[in-house]
C-alpha cells in the first residue's frame, strides 16, 4: 500500500516542530519581543528575562504522545497481518488526537492566563511552530484512520461471513 507511511511522516513532522519557534510573547501596542519559545522550551521550562517560567507537562504529553504514534507506525511497516496493523493505526489515531488536544489546551490556557493576568499589555503570538505541530497531528490522525479502513478486511467491519455467496 502506498499511502502506509504517511501517518508516521505527519506524525514525525508533528514532532520535530516542537524545535521550531511556538510561542512569541510582546508587548501590546508595539513590535517589541519579550521573549520567543520552541516546544522543546515550553516544555522543560526556562528563564525569561531573569524569571523562571515553570515546564507544561501537557506538552509533554503531547510530544510523547506524537514519538510513540511514531514508533506504532514504523511497527506497522513490518506487521504481516492486516488485523494487528489496523489494531497499532487505531492506537496511533488515538495519539494523534491526544496530541492534537493537548496543543489546543496549551493555547486555550496560555491565552486565558494572558488575558487575566496581562492586563491587556501582554500580547502571545503562536508561530508557526505550533501551527504545524497541531495541524500534523490531526492530520495524522486522519491519515493513521484512512490508512487503517484501506487495509484488507475493510477496516475491521469484516464478519468472516462471505457476501458474495
Amino acid at each position: 500500500m502506498k499511502n502506509m507511511h504517511l501517518p508516521t511522516g505527519s506524525f514525525g513532522i508533528a514532532a520535530l516542530a516542537f524545535l521550531l519557534p511556538f510561542v512569541t510573547v510582546g508587548c501590546n501596542g508595539s513590535n517589541a519581543q519579550v521573549a520567543q519559545f520552541s516546544g522543546v522550551n515550553l516544555m522543560g521550562g526556562g528563564n525569561v528575562q531573569g524569571q523562571a517560567v515553570q515546564g507544561d507537562w501537557h506538552l509533554m504529553v503531547a510530544f510523547g504522545a506524537l514519538v510513540f504514534a511514531v514508533i506504532v507506525c514504523l511497527v506497522n511497516s513490518g506487521a504481516i497481518q492486516a488485523q494487528h496493523a489496523r489494531a497499532n493505526y487505531n492506537l496511533a489515531i488515538v495519539c494523534g488526537v491526544v496530541a492534537a488536544g493537548m496543543l489546543f489546551w496549551v493555547k486555550s490556557y496560555l491565552d486565558g492566563q494572558v488575558s487575566s493576568q496581562g492586563g491587556g499589555v501582554i500580547t502571545v503570538k503562536y508561530e508557526f511552530g505550533y501551527w504545524i505541530a497541531l495541524l500534523c497531528s490531526a492530520a495524522g490522525a486522519g491519515l493513521a484512520w484512512y490508512t487503517s479502513t484501506q487495509l484488507e478486511g475493510g477496516g475491521g467491519r469484516s464478519s468472516g461471513v462471505n457476501s458474495t455467496d
